[in-house]
């Protein structure tokens, strides 16, 4: 048994569909009046809770073998990553993989880095097998706005001129898989990239190409995003993370996607052409 946490999420839905066709039983966590896409059966359980109900989280790590660490962004993101830590160490776990972030660490420029930095130290301070899984950029990040790309504009906030080595959702998915089930832990840091890394222009043309017109690069200077954010309700330290991420984010490719979970990373015109198939 292996239990998700986030199973509804980016990640989580593709590491539930990954396990469960590899024949792994799943026990999927799932927020409060969240409408999964599956019905549970004989090899999903469906548990519906919050991050904030620790008794619940606590049984949900009872009896797997492993578990799948994550957090949405939230003020009490330290709290709920030391909750799911504390109940896979009560639970005897002996495999937990934690969904940190890029350029995480106790000294990131970023609060979501220094959030999951902590999440990580819990983790080596408890003693469990582990891995963390260290994502570049997600690739599905610059199709977020399909509205947009259908009228011809790329909303983006990464410069025209930065490359990044943006990795697809589906490909840290089976990363995870991999070291939930077959690779040995030993509090290994992995970051999923993609094959190769591309400017927004080039994201463009390879929306473009799958769609059959021409496709803008609508590039959101910060001083644009920061009055966006804000009205839409985010919180500063959001805006600030987001920005942060964007303006620096970093051109590095790797093999850990083929090394770690056998396959190799999809490239972004490949994530375009499953998006819009």
């Amino acid at each position: 048994m292996i239990t998700v946490a986030g199973a509804t999420g980016n990640v989580g839905s593709r590491i539930v569909r990954i396990l469960r066709e590899r024949g792994e039983r799943v026990r999927a966590l799932v927020g409060p009046g969240e409408n999964p896409p599956w019905q549970p059966s004989e090899d999903l359980e469906v548990v519906e809770t919050s991050f904030d109900d620790k008794e619940a989280i606590g049984r949900a790590a009872e009896g797997a073998d492993g578990f799948f660490l994550m957090s949405p962004p939230n003020v009490r993101q330290v709290e709920w990553q030391r909750t799911q830590v504390d109940a896979a160490k009560r639970a005897g776990v002996a495999r937990v993989v934690k969904l940190s972030a890029y350029d995480t660490g106790p000294d990131s420029e970023w609060t979501l880095g220094r959030w999951h930095w902590d999440g990580e130290i819990a983790l080596r301070e408890a003693g469990l097998p582990h891995a963390i899984l260290r994502p570049q950029y997600f690739q599905e990040n610059l199709l977020m706005n399909e509205a947009a790309l259908r009228t011809g504009r790329l909303t983006t906030y990464i410069p025209d001129d930065r490359k990044v080595g943006a990795v697809a959702a589906d490909d840290i998915a089976a990363t995870a898989a991999a070291l939930l089930t077959t690779e040995p832990l030993d509090g290994q840091v992995v970051t999923p990239t993609g094959p190769a890394a591309f400017t927004t222009r080039e994201a463009a043309d390879a929306v473009a190409e799958v769609l059959g017109f021409p496709v803008e690069v609508d590039y959101v200077e910060p001083e644009r995003a920061w009055r966006e954010l804000r009205a839409a309700g985010w919180p500063d330290w959001r805006i600030a993370d987001r920005l942060n991420i964007c303006l620096f984010a970093s051109p590095e490719v790797n093999d850990d996607v083929r090394r770690v979970g056998g396959q190799s990373a999809h490239t972004f015109a490949e994530t375009v052409r499953t998006r819009f198939a």
